[in-house]
């Protein structure tokens, strides 16, 4: 806080305000600051990086619950790793919804409940240095995902606002929509009867095709179909058939 009161301080007047350009309803926690976007004509910041340089090894965490058609295989991954500390949003948000959907698996294999297909749960490691941890662990079972897997979820930025939306390739985007409709909307998060209604007034429709930013792209790029979410998790449920 003490850092950021000054930088916005300096921000005042130029360019564009917080509150022409919100479309969220969020306000600010400094009742002074206008938060404005910038650039201030003049203003200088001086930035010190201190880094430790050193080899560490990259470590993936997999988990695999059988399902009984072992021949098809669903793999759910996030990194964990981040460039600022704690990582909030990129990645912890995404390995947070991990970690619960674990959870919930495990309760309901001890209730002797068993996926159709299997379903894989990887943790990457290294993602934000070039996509090491994905990269390698497809690579090492590519001829067997390539022949398995039905598709790849990712979960990187998992929350880190009100609005929804996803990157996926065509086969897999019919399945989100369908899965959004199903989705009721947060309570006091806004006049949307569903999740698919508030993506569809907020992006008109829009799904952006996958590049190489995140961990989906050692599936994407082998053939596998894949699918990058960002959803609001708080008081939705959301549920598929894997």
């Amino acid at each position: 806080m003490k850092d950021a009161l000054p930088l916005l301080a300096a921000l005042e007047g130029n360019g564009v305000s917080a509150e022409k350009a919100n479309r969220s309803g969020w306000h600010g926690g400094f009742s002074n600051i206008t938060y404005h976007s910038g650039p201030t004509p003049g203003a200088l910041v001086n930035m010190d990086h201190n880094m430790k340089g050193y080899i560490a090894p990259v470590w993936d965490v997999i988990g695999i619950i059988n399902g009984t058609s072992p021949d098809e295989v669903v793999v759910v991954g996030n990194h964990r790793d981040a460039w600022v500390i704690g990582g909030a949003a990129d990645p912890n948000s995404g390995s947070a919804i991990m970690v619960e959907m674990a959870n919930a698996f495990g309760k309901l294999l001890a209730k002797g409940w068993k996926p159709r297909r299997t379903i894989i749960l990887g943790s990457w490691d290294a993602e934000e240095f070039g996509l090491q941890g994905s990269t390698e662990w497809v690579e090492t079972h590519l001829p067997w995902l390539q022949t398995t897997a039905v598709a790849y979820v990712n979960m990187d930025v998992g929350v880190s606002g009100p609005r929804t939306n996803f990157d996926g390739v065509g086969e897999m985007q019919s399945v989100v929509v369908e899965q959004m409709k199903k989705i009721l909307y947060p309570e006091g998060w806004g006049d949307f009867p569903t999740i698919y209604d508030m993506w569809y007034n907020t992006t008109k429709g829009t799904i952006s095709p996958l590049g190489s930013g995140s961990d989906y792209a050692g599936f994407y790029q082998n053939g596998i179909a894949a699918v990058s979410l960002s959803l609001i998790v708080s008081r939705c449920q959301l549920t598929t058939s894997i």
